[in-house]
């Protein structure tokens, strides 16, 4: 790893945050050495699932720092050389665990496609879970390496160290992701995470600040009873905030839902610590994950969504003309005769294809065969009332819906049509554009499949007559 003061000045910078971001979690100890939730664990996992391994020395350096921090200020005076050697097996606890777990979720994360975002949220949750817990176990063992003397409950000691963790991992990785990228903007965004966080939904600054006072407001009535009733029961309250975190999951955009859920638990964790609610701190832990991985499931819900109306836009849609598919026009026309058939009101058919297609490819290329289709098929589309449909039938054949129009009204706009498609201007195509129409209007519990093969006949029956003609069936 080549050092530039660029590159020397941005992991001085990372260290600088991730010792703040220590020092806020110390801030937040409801007793000493405890802390609800631990968000450097969401920075180092962060820094090494976008930066791999040259996350390995910065992360060191400031876990290293942090140790002796925490000794100057612990009023246990402890050696010079016990505090490094307790400051080294910590810092190499935290860089195995969180430096394996971050850059195999990276990994995995790489292998799948930006659109997979609710795969992507069950790799970043199960690999949080599982670094944690290694760091919890590494960290209890550090502990024991630096102090063989220092006698640990580890029964007591792992959950809460773990859950801690857990929350700090589960709430600020994403965010930090964000920020890493910020610090060093070349990194690609192979995570996809700002085509989460920039999402379409978008609401007034006013309206999001509502939403979060209200949050708040339920946290604190929930805080404070659970303090000043003294019913144990009163902490699992806060599950239920779960509900408001998602009513701005579902009204936000992905950023504002992900700094919402950081705002939130920042708050659970001053709560307690004010409070000294340490009877309660377990079940709060437990709430802080469980409120984290319900909000990105929750993300993940308009994401599907969108994924889902892109994938029908592309199944009813023609790739080439713009137009709807026939299978949809198909379908459309049969709920159309359904409801013209209660009100006894006429539906009519036309079918039509533009003459001499083929001389057009094979003098001019597909490319202006192509161009003629798209512009033959926009152009009727803009051409025929709003109500009426417009569908591509296969190759150069076009379908048109006419609802309440008799037979001699569906023949005078096919005239009109064909009329008009000449106007048509198409590059590098030296001559009009005209189509050949068949006209039908459907009979009483006719069948589509019965009326296209009629209307079909009709489309014949007016190539027969020379092109660029009409023709009615009866």
């Amino acid at each position: 790893m080549t050092l530039t003061p660029r590159s020397l000045a941005r992991y001085s910078l990372f260290i600088a945050l991730w010792l703040l971001v220590w020092r806020l979690s110390v801030l937040m100890e409801y007793q000493p050495h405890a802390s609800l939730w631990f968000p450097p664990a969401g920075l180092s996992f962060a820094a090494f699932l976008l930066l791999g391994w040259r996350a390995l020395v910065p992360v060191f350096i400031a876990s290293f720092l942090s140790t002796f921090w925490m000794y100057w200020l612990d009023s246990n005076v402890i050696s010079t050389q016990q505090q490094l050697t307790s400051a080294l097996w910590f810092g190499l606890a935290h860089i195995i665990a969180y430096g394996f777990g971050g850059a195999l979720c990276g990994y995995f994360l790489q292998r799948e496609h930006r659109q997979n975002f609710p795969k992507q949220i069950y790799i970043f949750l199960l690999v949080g879970a599982v670094t944690t817990l290694l760091a919890t176990f590494s960290g209890i063992i550090a502990l024991h390496l630096a102090d063989p003397q220092l006698e640990i409950d580890f029964m007591t000691t792992w959950l809460p160290w773990w859950i801690g963790d857990l929350a700090g991992t589960f709430v600020m990785a994403p965010i930090f992701i964000i920020v890493i990228m910020k610090i060093w903007p070349q990194l690609t965004d192979w995570t996809g995470i700002y085509q989460q966080t920039k999402a379409s939904k978008v609401t007034s600054k006013s309206q999001f600040m509502f939403k979060l006072v209200v949050l708040q407001l339920l946290l604190a009535v929930v805080m404070i009873a659970d303090s000043s009733l003294e019913n144990p029961a009163l902490a699992f309250a806060v599950f239920f905030l779960s509900l408001p975190q998602m009513w701005i999951v579902y009204s936000e955009s992905s950023m504002r839902a992900t700094v919402s859920l950081a705002l939130t638990s920042l708050a659970i964790a001053l709560w307690v610590g004010i409070l000294g609610m340490s009877d309660s701190a377990i079940t709060y832990q437990f709430a802080l994950c469980v409120i984290a991985a319900n909000a990105y499931f929750g993300m993940a819900v308009p994401n599907l969504a969108q994924q889902n109306q892109v994938l029908y836009q592309q199944n009813i849609t023609d790739g080439l003309t713009g137009i709807i598919t026939r299978q949809h026009f198909i379908e459309c026309t049969e709920k159309v005769l359904k409801r013209q058939v209660l009100n006894h009101q006429p539906v009519s058919l036309l079918i039509f294809d533009l003459d001499h297609f083929k001389t057009i490819n094979d003098t001019y290329g597909h490319s202006v065969g192509d161009e003629a289709l798209v512009s033959a098929a926009q152009a009727i589309k803009k051409l025929i009332r709003e109500d009426d449909l417009v569908g591509r039938f296969g190759g150069d054949e076009f379908l048109v819906l006419l609802p309440n129009q008799s037979l001699n009204e569906a023949e005078a706009t096919a005239q009109r049509l064909k009329r008009d498609l000449p106007a048509i201007q198409v590059n590098e195509l030296q001559l009009p554009l005209t189509a050949s129409f068949g006209v039908i209007e459907f009979q009483s519990h006719e069948t589509v499949q019965h009326a296209l093969v009629r209307a079909d006949d009709a489309l014949r029956q007016a190539k027969h007559l020379g092109r660029n003609k009409v023709a009615t069936a009866p």
